[in-house]
């Protein structure tokens, strides 16, 4: 009975590096849809007593600012780019010729040119460029600055913007490790295998299973009324396990030696046997001792029968 220990599964213990980084991008993805959620209702939500809708970049530096429009005298006011991008062109409508972006500052030099429904100012920036804006794209900085609660809520916003490009770069990085770690367990798994089997997986294991006379008669013994049957079919099916074992080159000189050798990734019914060969083992050490229903009986030749399945000697039923 000592073979029919069950031995220790030491990798019950350890973690799935694949299953880890998994998980990781899987909170990463949710942690950046929450942002986006944030984002997208806070965008949605009218708060300003301006009328601008939304606690954004825009609608807090138009707190601070005033429109070009209720200036008396434009002409050399400061001015800041309000939004996400703005087209700079080379004169009032005409061809464009820079972008540029939110929070960008410069001076009107020139203007206004009046086309359609648009206003256009010529404009010098802080970078040295210059050309014609809408009047759209920019707001009034001139003798005014940001209090805490603007500067504080303008830092958040750069915050988050900053944090999605982090989390974004991180995702990356993740998913290439992922795809790395997957090829690496593969090759892993392959030269596993490979040392199990080290002529191929056994040809008899391929080969479709029509029948087994073996375990027919196996099963006869096991529909009989004589309790001597049942033990023998008990018997009988532990003597195919054995031989599965032999055919799979696994080490050792005893059953159970050759059970714990077992990798559990390449033998998935590994409980079940061990279960089986014990069951077997009360039976042959303890003889007619041990009592042994019909029931007992058909539930042990059951977990013959899942091993056996996975191997391809009998029929899954």
């Amino acid at each position: 009975m000592a073979d029919a220990k069950k031995p220790d599964d030491k990798s019950s213990g350890s973690s799935d590096p694949v299953g880890d980084f998994i998980w990781i991008l899987f909170a990463l993805f949710i942690f950046m849809y929450a942002i986006n959620g944030l984002i997208a209702f806070f965008g949605q939500s009218k708060i300003f007593s301006n009328g601008f809708s939304g606690f954004t970049q825009k609608g807090l530096t138009l707190l601070y600012t005033n429109p070009i429009s209720s200036l008396d005298n434009p002409l050399n006011t400061k001015f800041i780019v309000t939004n996400k991008e703005a087209n700079l062109y080379d004169s009032p409508g005409g061809r464009k010729i820079d972008t540029k972006h939110f929070g960008d500052k410069g001076t009107i030099v020139g203007g206004p040119v009046s086309i359609g429904d648009d206003k256009y100012w010529r404009v010098r920036f802080e970078d040295g460029s210059e050309g014609w804006i809408s009047e759209s794209d920019i707001a009034s900085i001139e003798g005014v600055s940001p209090n805490i609660f603007i500067r504080t809520g303008l830092l958040i916003w750069k915050i988050i913007f900053n944090l999605k490009l982090i989390l974004i770069l991180i995702s990356i990085i993740l998913i290439l490790l992922l795809a790395y770690l997957s090829r690496g367990i593969f090759k892993l798994r392959t030269a596993e295998g490979e040392k199990l089997y080290p002529a191929g997986i056994p040809e008899e294991f391929n080969e479709p299973k029509i029948s087994n006379p073996i375990w027919e008669k196996i099963e006869n013994n096991l529909s009989s009324s004589n309790e001597n049957d049942w033990r023998q079919a008990i018997i009988e099916a532990d003597v195919i396990l054995d031989e599965l074992l032999d055919k799979l080159s696994l080490p050792g000189e005893t059953m159970g030696d050759k059970l714990r050798s077992v990798e559990r990734a390449d033998f998935t019914t590994i409980d079940f046997a061990w279960e089986a060969h014990k069951i077997r083992n009360q039976i042959a050490h303890e003889g007619s001792a041990f009592a042994l229903s019909q029931r007992e009986a058909k539930r042990v030749i059951e977990l013959y029968r899942v091993v056996f399945e996975e191997f391809g000697i009998v029929e899954k039923q």
